[in-house]
C-alpha cells in the first residue's frame, strides 16, 4: 500500500510512479498534495480502482502528446468514482481489459481522452456516465482494441463521444456491444467510427 504525501516524482526515463501486481492506495488521502511530471513513460501506472484516489488531490501531467499522464491496469474496481480530465492529449492509457463490475458506477469528466492498448476492452456490467469524452485506440488503425462491452441493467450514457478504432474481439467485432439484457443504454450524439466489423453490435 503506496502512502505519499507533498512530494514531487520527475525526470524518470520510466514511470514517475509504478504501482505493480496488487500494489494500492488504500485511500485518496494518503496520496494528496503530490506532482507528478516530466516522467517519460507515464506519470503513474495503477489499478482500475485507483485511478480516482490518485487524480483527486495531485497534479499529474504527461510527458509529451504521445505519453499517457496515467496507465491503467486490471484492478479491483470496488469503486471508481469520476475520471477527470487532465488536460493531456492521452489523459488515460487502458494497457489490460478492464471491468466496471454491477453495482458499480463510474462518471467520465468532459473533455477526457482514454486510449486503449491493442487487444484491450472495457466491461460494463455496472453503470457509466460519459459527455464528450474520446474512446480510441493507441494507434489509429481498425480493430487496435476490442471495444466497450455493454451487459448491465443499469444505465449507461454516452453522449457526444467519440468511439473508433474498435472491432478487435474475435467474436463481437464492433465499437460498442450491447448484449441483451442491457435495457437502459442512451448513446446520443456520438461519433462511431473506423471498426473493424460493426460500429455498434
Amino acid at each position: 500500500t503506496l502512502n505519499m504525501q507533498h512530494s514531487e516524482v520527475s525526470g524518470s526515463g520510466g514511470m514517475g510512479i509504478f504501482l505493480k501486481d496488487q500494489a494500492t492506495i488504500r485511500y485518496a488521502d494518503n496520496f494528496s498534495g503530490n506532482t507528478l511530471q516530466n516522467n517519460m513513460t507515464s506519470a503513474i501506472r495503477l489499478g482500475f480502482d485507483d485511478v480516482h484516489k490518485a487524480i483527486q488531490n495531485n497534479t499529474i501531467t504527461a510527458y509529451s502528446s504521445n505519453v499517457p499522464a496515467i496507465e491503467v491496469r486490471a484492478g479491483k474496481t470496488d469503486f471508481l468514482g469520476t475520471w477527470k480530465n487532465l488536460d493531456a492529449e492521452i489523459d488515460y492509457l487502458i494497457i489490460e481489459d478492464v471491468i466496471l463490475k454491477a453495482t458499480k458506477s463510474m462518471s467520465i469528466e468532459s473533455g477526457a481522452c482514454i486510449n486503449f492498448a491493442s487487444g484491450t476492452s472495457i466491461s460494463i456490467p455496472g453503470s457509466l456516465d460519459a459527455s464528450n469524452v474520446t474512446f480510441k485506440g493507441i494507434e489509429q488503425t481498425t480493430g487496435y482494441w476490442n471495444g466497450i462491452f455493454i451487459s448491465t441493467d443499469d444505465h449507461v450514457i454516452l453522449d457526444n463521444c467519440i468511439i473508433r478504432d474498435g472491432g478487435g474481439d474475435i467474436a463481437d467485432k464492433a465499437n460498442i456491444i450491447i448484449h441483451s439484457g442491457a435495457d437502459s443504454v442512451a448513446v446520443t450524439n456520438c461519433t462511431i467510427t473506423n471498426s473493424a466489423g460493426y460500429g455498434v453490435l
